[in-house]
């Protein structure tokens, strides 16, 4: 993650941009809509739950950077007509923001609609101005990380409020710009990514190595 953070970080202050907040993105039209889940009195009971229908997310549901939709839970598409709020769509940046902070990453989904829980905010960009996969990065970078953590060091829980959010600054470069360093943040995720398996699968080795010398050790076949 550290490694992430620090090269999309160095690579946004080398393409240059001034910092604008989100309330300012939002004035201008570079985002079109930023709503979080929180649905208020209308909030769904558990019974209300289905096992098919519109997705209803969580920040658990975040494995890996992405959605995974095999722990999501489900409404009825009448129910989920019923919310006004948190409807995100396909290609909305989702932001973990109460509870588990942190993590970021693109809704990809064929699905018309899917509905996010309270821990849950989305970014709509207009992508004329606004790359989704640039955003994903620039949020994943320690400047970001930085501003919601002085947030949660002043509150009592792990939270960020929308309105904190729309106080946060975003480093935002032309177009041309976004399009390199969102190609570098797939790169460097996959290159994380590989060098994570790897260090696991040498700690399996390891352990493997160390049970088989256990095993000879107590056989009394070690020499």
């Amino acid at each position: 993650r550290e490694l992430f953070e620090s090269a999309i970080e160095a690579a946004l202050e080398k393409a240059g941009g001034e910092p604008v907040s989100l309330q300012e993105m939002m004035d201008t039209g570079m985002i079109t809509s930023h709503l979080d889940g929180n649905h208020g009195s209308d909030y769904p009971r558990k019974v209300e739950f289905v096992s098919d229908g519109v997705p209803y997310i969580s920040a658990n549901c975040i494995a890996d950077n992405e959605i995974d939709f095999g722990r999501c839970k489900y409404l009825t598409p009448e129910r989920a007509n019923g919310l006004r709020k948190g409807v995100a769509e396909n290609r909305d940046v989702l932001f973990a923001h109460n509870a588990t902070v942190g993590p970021v990453t693109l809704l990809k989904t064929e699905e018309e609609k899917v509905i996010l829980s309270t821990s849950l905010t989305y970014y709509r960009c207009n992508e004329d101005e606004l790359i989704p996969e640039f955003l994903v990065c620039e949020m994943r970078s320690a400047g970001f990380r930085r501003q919601y953590e002085a947030v949660m060091a002043q509150a009592t829980r792990n939270q960020v409020p929308i309105t904190m959010q729309r106080k946060f600054t975003h480093l935002i470069p032309p177009l041309a710009e976004q399009k390199r360093i969102a190609k570098l943040g797939v790169e460097l995720e996959a290159k994380c990514s590989s060098a994570v398996k790897d260090y696991e699968d040498s700690l399996q080795d390891l352990d493997d190595l160390r049970q088989s010398l256990l095993q000879k050790a107590f056989a009394g076949e070690l020499t």
